[in-house]
């Protein structure tokens, strides 16, 4: 296939279609690498498979791109990543968040930083980040050629020698896959970098959807849709053992639970779903107050409104929606005097506040993750220049490498330091 495919390409070094770098995708790890090529002197062409660049980077930060999280050592950075996060040091060494917040500044694009350190363009709008980077790269000589959907990757020996498109082959000197993982794929993610490289011989961890919302059981149920919960914690418990947690914000929807807090839980939740039987999570709808604050809490609330009825003490520790399920799983009429609650239902309650049960049942898919976890295998590159190992001319940058971490900033961060390296490949 490879020999025949070969037979048609364009040779010689003066051939439009020759180039010294080809980047394939035109997202933000593509856009920053082929910039930061061509500022080398490579002669760099940008081939993107939409009519347009940047169409995922535009959805990010719910619009208004997070592009980076402030304030933090490299050594913190990583630290969300766990045990991969080891691999980013050189990266973020090398060009971590004060390094893309001076980039940005240098070049007239403000920021401003909000709650959790997140940095967002101060225009709060995406697009401003997108047109910025498509402009990097056109003044540093970049060609972006839209409506490029390639097809595969040509190779003799241990070299890619070029790519065929759906335009025709473009041959290079090296080539830097930045094609994103399979999160929303109606902006053209669908993970074609993962079956070249399978065909390549590199390894790919399967990938799964991350930062996105969950199943429950309870959905309909509960009729909850639309609630958000603010300074609440989430906890995965498997097989009755807390093995992760999350505070802050999240939300009810008509399939189950979404909002920050539930989208970063998800990659466990889903991982624990495919080898456990027992997979539960739990709302502490009170995360200030230990069990015997809650308790004393109540005893207080319940003496002074004696010849209240149960629904009155809820007032003023839940919100109104959240009332009728918390009083079916409390097992205690809503118009039960509070001068009638036994001890045993008061600890009953109690419980319920530090822990609001949900079933996860699984995730809602690729089209609603916002990153992929999986990917281009660590092991199979060089942490110094993102190149494959077993390749002399092909780098991987941004999502498509088996590297996800929390919102707030870090996964764009992945795409500026790993696209900062590929687009030096060693040579800088």
């Amino acid at each position: 296939m490879y020999g025949r495919s070969l037979i048609t390409l364009k040779t010689g070094r003066d051939s439009q279609d020759t180039w010294d770098l080809i980047v394939i995708g035109g997202g933000p790890a593509g856009l920053f690498a082929a910039a930061e090529a061509a500022a080398g002197g490579e002669r760099t062409l940008l081939v993107e498979g939409n009519g347009e660049t940047g169409k995922k980077l535009l959805l990010t930060g719910k619009g208004r791109c997070n592009f980076t999280n402030a304030g933090l050592s490299a050594q913190t950075l990583q630290e969300p990543f766990g045990r991969k996060g080891r691999f980013l040091h050189t990266g973020l060494a090398a060009f971590g968040p004060e390094a893309i917040c001076r980039f940005f500044d240098e070049r007239g694009l403000a920021s401003v930083v909000e709650r959790g350190k997140r940095v967002f363009p101060a225009s709060g709008d995406a697009r401003t980040v997108r047109d910025l980077l498509v402009e990097e790269a056109r003044r540093q000589g970049v060609t972006i050629r839209t409506n490029h959907l390639v097809r595969e990757l040509l190779r003799e020996d241990r070299r890619i020698v070029a790519v065929r498109t759906s335009k025709g082959e473009l041959r290079a000197r090296r080539i830097i896959v930045a094609t994103g993982g399979c999160s929303y794929g109606r902006t053209g993610s669908r993970g074609d970098a993962f079956g070249w490289a399978r065909e390549l011989g590199i390894d790919v961890v399967p990938p799964r959807p991350a930062i996105v919302p969950i199943r429950t059981a309870e959905s309909g149920a509960l009729n909850l849709d639309g609630l958000i919960l603010r300074n609440v914690a989430l906890a995965l418990f498997v097989g009755g053992k807390k093995t992760d947690s999350r505070f802050g914000e999240m939300q009810f929807t008509p399939f189950g639970i979404s909002g920050p807090i539930a989208m970063d839980l998800a990659r466990n939740v889903g991982e624990a779903l495919e080898g456990n039987d027992d997979v539960t999570l739990s709302i502490d709808l009170k995360p200030a107050l230990d069990a015997a604050k809650i308790d004393a809490r109540l005893i207080r609330d319940i003496e002074k409104r004696k010849g209240y009825p149960f629904s009155s003490l809820l007032a003023g520790l839940l919100p109104r929606e959240l009332i009728a399920s918390f009083v079916d799983l409390a097992a205690v009429a809503v118009d039960r005097p509070l001068n009638g609650i036994t001890k045993e239902e008061r600890q009953r309650i109690a419980a319920l506040l530090k822990g609001f049960p949900l079933t996860p049942t699984g995730l809602l898919g690729f089209d609603w993750a916002l990153v992929t976890s999986g990917g281009i295998s660590l092991k199979e590159l060089d942490p110094r220049t993102m190149r494959a190992k077993a390749w002399e001319n092909l780098h991987f940058a941004g999502e498509v490498i088996d590297l996800d971490g929390p919102t707030g900033g870090y996964n764009l961060q992945v795409c500026w330091s790993t696209a900062f390296l590929a687009g030096r490949g060693g040579t800088r």
